[in-house]
């Protein structure tokens, strides 16, 4: 292998598929620009692939339910908002691709609601003053005269993200079919607070509520765990669904209601705890549940990235 095979390292992202239209993002590194490139791409069922986006970092597609939508992640050039990934809608049978987000840090991957029209997403929203971002005066200060961060906590930063505690992960929802006739992007607003940490959103099969992975007591002590919660998609006060084990992720729902998760179990190991699928039922307003664990623990290690 030579320096330059690198280039042949062809990742792809999730699979998105809707009757015949299988999409899916392939990353590439390139060595002349020194970046990672992206793609949006149709893979035939009957083998092949073609172009489906030419953005040069376009990535984590989702087809409507009704499939007549394609929403992605869209990066430009340079810093701000800009240069992150920006949600974009086009027709699933062609056309021009329309920007809906111009969020500082960017947007998370979409998730379309059962009614084809609203997609919820997460997204970083830093703290006024930091990140390129105005302060209470409205200046904006360079990177080295922000205030200084005072850590109390051992979960203040990750790899390949930064910092987080002064830039929480949020929940969003935006009609993506009206925004569509707008000449100019709307201001979101997010759901939940600033007070906690929000990971892979999910609808409830009627389109009422958002779900979504959240440290337990809304992050008010560290903690590996993640429950699983429930907000309205209108707005209002979260709520607890399922009380996990440990870590859980990637909810989803069955057609009869079931709610689905990969999950970890902290309660024997929580070094090298294997990955299970669990399922839980549910009821909004009666408090939180416990999950079952539908694999077997010592035996079975599922892929998260898969999606249940």
């Amino acid at each position: 292998m030579r320096p330059a095979d690198i280039e042949h390292l062809v990742t792809p992202g999730r699979p998105a598929l809707r009757g015949n239209l299988l999409l899916t993002a392939l990353k590439q590194p390139d060595l002349k620009a020194n970046a990672a490139l992206g793609a949006v791409r149709r893979v035939s069922l009957d083998g092949g692939e073609s172009a489906w986006t030419h953005g040069r970092h376009d990535s984590a597609p989702a087809i409507s339910p009704d499939g007549r939508w394609v929403a992605f992640l869209r990066a430009g050039e340079g810093d701000g908002a800009d240069g992150s990934p920006q949600l974009h809608v086009m027709p699933s049978a062609g056309g021009e691709a329309r920007r809906l987000t111009s969020l500082h840090l960017g947007a998370g991957e979409p998730v379309w609601a059962p009614d084809s029209r609203r997609i919820a997403f997460t997204a970083r929203v830093p703290e006024a003053g930091r990140y390129g971002t105005p302060d209470a005066d409205g200046e904006t200060p360079e990177p080295a005269a922000e205030a200084p961060r005072r850590i109390t906590r051992m979960d203040y930063r990750i790899d390949d993200v930064g910092f987080l505690r002064d830039r929480l992960q949020r929940l969003f929802v935006v009609d993506a079919v009206a925004a569509l006739d707008q000449a100019e992007l709307a201001d979101l607003e997010p759901l939940t607070g600033a007070g906690f940490d929000v990971a892979h959103p999910a609808w409830t099969p009627d389109g009422t509520h958002v779900v979504f992975t959240a440290p337990p007591d809304w992050d008010a002590a560290e903690s590996d765990a993640r429950d699983i919660c429930a907000i309205a998609a209108s707005g209002g006060e979260p709520s607890v669904l399922v009380r996990c084990e440990g870590y859980s992720e990637r909810p989803a729902f069955g057609p009869d209601g079931t709610l689905f998760y990969f999950g970890q179990s902290f309660e024997d190991h929580h070094e090298a705890a294997p990955t299970g699928l669990y399922a839980a039922t549910p009821e909004f307003g009666a408090g939180p549940v416990a999950g079952r664990r539908l694999t077997d623990a010592e035996t079975v290690d599922c892929e998260a990235a898969a999606g249940p």
